[in-house]
């Protein structure tokens, strides 16, 4: 059954920032035809009048993505003005090729109009035929195009999409949100825009079909958008975000002197290679760096990685130094959750370093990929807060092995936990990640249900991935949900059989100092040291999940402590029971000395 509409419209949903966007949302009505928008009071607007009059309107903020997933991020190279007049001014040579190159008949749209409403807005009708597939005949579609932003450099456009003749059409009404936003610049002044399309269902009456419906629209625009992207690449040339903003850094010229400092002391330069999740940071500059001595500081910095380490050159006597360097780490089997970043003075070779600001980067919670690939870092630190230090980085992280590298990884797990571990249908994998608000990239290991033990136990799921540990509840509505890293984790105790804990075993998981705190509210208790305790127990198989936890865990503690230098002493984690016979170290596997 394909649900799917033509693929050439997307827009974006409400946010808490304009009650007009839920409006559109919330309260649509389904179009019964292209009569809706030729109605007499509606008013005729030449597409270019109308941009510039809603430019000069007072805008709101860029609507969220919808939460249905994102179907397609791409930068191109042109303005965002070009590329929105690209895909919606009238009779665009795009939607004619996209039209043929989707087998789309029928196509007719009507003139943009404002529909001079309480907060007039700017739309059309579009009506064609989707082409038939081996499951359904060609249907007919309705959408209506809806601009919600368009300040010149910012364009939201929604679409409210309707196809009546496919099975249960009446009961839904699909959603696409078209942004585009102002791409990075590159050092030569070129300009570019970046299109970022995501999809929604918004069901009218409840039917036992939804989740087959959402299933076969998600796979049909997934389908749809692959010819989407292809066509448009034909008009405008797409951009990768890594090689835009990189290539005139590793181009610029260099002088003798910092060729010299680069080859003895730094990482810069490093082309790693092979499969996997592969992290690129440019380091450009940095402003209002301290010193540790009294002058100038001579500022280097050091950026850790699933303890991999890459250093930078020495700049000499400068607090606002320029550094236009690439460093790469090498590819890693799952993505990086956190990024490490230390800024030090260099006095000699042989005085002991000490960092005058730092910074972590948490990929998951701070920011974006697109915030990511041009930011400045505030660095912390007694000495970095009263300079108010920040650096300049672009940041990438790119899946250079495919589904390929994600397999690799489960068949790894399935080691160390002794279990077939098969990755998740694709509508599990895409709930997980729009629950805990997660980037495209995670994916979903296993999950299962437990209790979380607080004053009063709350039933919920488990939910496991190679970055986090999360745990979601909907108890008739009331929703609880929260995740952290693995990295967060101190130490796993396995606290044995009790009345409290239903006659079963139970695991607490306590954090290190200082993490998790946005996770607080699902804490059983804090201990005396300001670490929150976690416990979960009533796990269906308590020896196949506690297993699973530990192997997660594990892999990360110990893929950080292999790539750990030579010369350091490996740090000992120890996964321990509350009885002191069951505990037991990183070399170890079982859950208790009889598991072995």
């Amino acid at each position: 059954m394909e649900i799917v509409p033509d693929a050439h419209h997307a827009e974006t949903p409400p946010n808490n920032n304009g009650d007009r966007f839920h409006d559109h949302l919330e309260s649509s009505e389904t179009l019964s035809g292209v009569e809706s928008s030729t109605d007499s009071n509606h008013l005729d607007a030449t597409f270019e009048d109308a941009m510039k009059t809603m430019e000069a309107r007072q805008q709101t903020a860029l609507p969220k993505n919808l939460q249905g997933g994102v179907l397609l991020d791409q930068t191109y190279a042109t303005e965002p003005k070009d590329l929105n007049s690209l895909l919606h001014e009238p009779n665009s040579q795009f939607r004619t090729e996209l039209a043929q190159h989707q087998g789309t008949t029928d196509y007719e749209e009507s003139s943009w109009r404002w529909k001079p409403n309480d907060d007039p807005c700017f739309s059309r009708c579009v009506t064609y035929t989707k082409a038939a597939t081996k499951l359904v005949k060609a249907v007919d579609v309705i959408e209506e195009q809806v601009y919600l932003l368009a300040d010149g450099k910012n364009f939201a456009i929604l679409n409210r999409v309707t196809t009546p003749d496919v099975p249960y059409g009446d009961c839904f009404q699909v959603l696409l949100l078209y942004k585009i936003t102002p791409g990075p610049e590159s050092s030569l002044g070129e300009k570019s825009s970046r299109l970022v399309v995501s999809w929604d269902i918004n069901f009218h009456r409840n039917t036992v079909m939804k989740s087959v419906i959402e299933g076969t629209a998600r796979q049909g625009f997934n389908e749809s958008y692959e010819s989407f992207s292809e066509t448009l690449s034909q008009f405008i040339k797409p951009l990768s975000s890594s090689d835009q903003l990189l290539e005139p850094l590793q181009s610029s010229n260099q002088s003798d002197c910092k060729l010299f400092l680069n080859y003895f002391w730094n990482d810069y330069g490093l082309e790693e290679q092979g499969d996997g999740w592969q992290l690129t940071i440019a380091l450009i500059e940095g402003c209002r760096l301290p010193s540790a001595s009294p002058g100038y500081p001579d500022p280097y910095v050091v950026f850790t990685c699933n303890g991999r380490s890459r250093t930078s050159s020495v700049q000499l006597q400068t607090e606002n130094p320029k550094w236009n360097e690439i460093l790469e780490f090498s590819a890693m089997q799952e993505p990086p959750s956190v990024l490490d970043v230390k800024v030090f003075s260099f006095d000699s070779p042989f005085d002991q370093e000490i960092p005058v600001g730092h910074a972590e980067i948490k990929f998951l919670k701070q920011y974006s990929s697109a915030e990511l690939a041009d930011c400045w870092i505030p660095l912390e630190g007694k000495l970095a807060r009263s300079s108010q230090s920040k650096l300049h980085l672009r940041i990438f992280v790119e899946n250079t092995g495919g589904d390929e590298i994600i397999r690799e990884y489960l068949q790894k797990m399935e080691k160390e936990v002794g279990k077939k571990m098969n990755p998740p249908s694709s509508h599990k994998n895409s709930t997980f990640q729009k629950v805990f608000g997660l980037p495209s990239e995670e994916f979903l290991i296993h999950e299962f249900s437990c209790c979380l033990k607080r004053k009063l136990p709350l039933q919920g799921k488990n939910f496991l991935s190679a970055r986090i540990f999360g745990f979601y509840s909907n108890l008739f509505g009331y929703k609880t949900k929260f995740f952290f890293l693995w990295e967060d984790i101190e130490c796993i105790q396995v606290v044995p059989p009790s009345l409290m804990a239903v006659g079963t075993s139970a695991l607490l998981i306590i954090l290190r100092n200082g993490r998790g705190l946005d996770a607080r509210h699902g804490a059983k208790s804090i201990d005396d040291e300001g670490r929150l305790k976690f416990q979960f127990q009533s796990y269906k198989s308590f020896d196949r999940a506690s297993r699973t936890i530990m192997a997660l865990w594990r892999s990360k503690t110990c893929d950080e402590q292999q790539h750990k230098s030579e010369n350091d002493q490996p740090d000992r984690f120890v996964y321990s029971d509350k009885s002191e016979n069951d505990s037991f170290s990183n070399g170890d596997f079982g859950l208790s000395a009889s598991n072995g």
